[in-house]
């Protein structure tokens, strides 16, 4: 009897023991688990933090890329119609004012009669022209370019049958006197400010031979 109990209470420490230790290796797994599961915690935060960067990433690009997107449209735009309607319209009034001078510095009579004081201009414009081309043929039409005014002297615009007359005269322009007589190529608006857009980088335009060629503008007491 007493040898059956002492079996008994053997079997009994020996599954005690067993316990304690299924629930040590219990608690070891449940820590290494929760110690992985923490690394995971980690790992999680790190690749929200790196997809939120690269989010803001992308919509920064997103953003400069509208941006270029938008800035290409407002300069291209202009390009491409300049490039067809406009390029057609600026060379076709180019050629005609090839034909033309612009005259400055010529009085103005004090004369209500037109007529009068077109003889007048007609009669100046071509003593003017003489002096720079003795050869030059008479211009078709002369204008008065603005209105009426007492005590004003307008420019004239001189209009030849052909472009070689004003090509001439711009060529021989300093023959002209006096020097408050100026004479000027009769430019379009695109012209115009190309011009001065050349003159405020001190560069300029001069004809050497016929063809036009961009010059350094030479200080005066160069």
């Amino acid at each position: 009897m007493a040898k059956t109990q002492a079996e008994h209470f053997n079997k009994i420490s020996q599954d005690v023991s067993s316990i304690k230790e299924e629930i040590s290796l219990i608690k070891a797994t449940t820590s290494n688990l929760s110690i992985e599961q923490n690394k995971l915690k980690l790992q999680i935060a790190d690749i929200s933090d790196f997809k939120n960067n690269i989010d803001k990433k992308i919509a920064t690009l997103e953003h400069k890329i509208e941006s270029l997107k938008i800035t290409n449209d407002e300069h291209l735009q202009p390009q491409k119609s300049f490039c067809y309607e406009d390029f057609i319209r600026e060379t076709h009034e180019r050629q005609q004012r090839e034909k033309n001078l612009i005259i400055r510095g010529i009085n103005e009579i004090h004369s209500t009669n037109l007529e009068v004081r077109r003889k007048h201009d007609f009669e100046e414009v071509k003593n003017i022209i003489k002096m720079a081309n003795s050869d030059s043929v008479d211009p078709i039409k002369i204008i008065r370019l603005g209105n009426y005014k007492p005590n004003s002297h307008r420019p004239i615009k001189v209009i030849f049958e052909a472009n070689e007359t004003p090509k001439a005269i711009l060529r021989n322009k300093k023959n002209i006197k006096p020097e408050s007589i100026k004479i000027y190529s009769d430019e379009t608006p695109q012209q115009k400010h190309y011009r001065e857009k050349l003159q405020e980088a001190d560069i300029t335009i001069k004809y050497i031979r016929g063809i036009p060629k961009i010059t350094k503008t030479q200080p005066k007491n160069y």
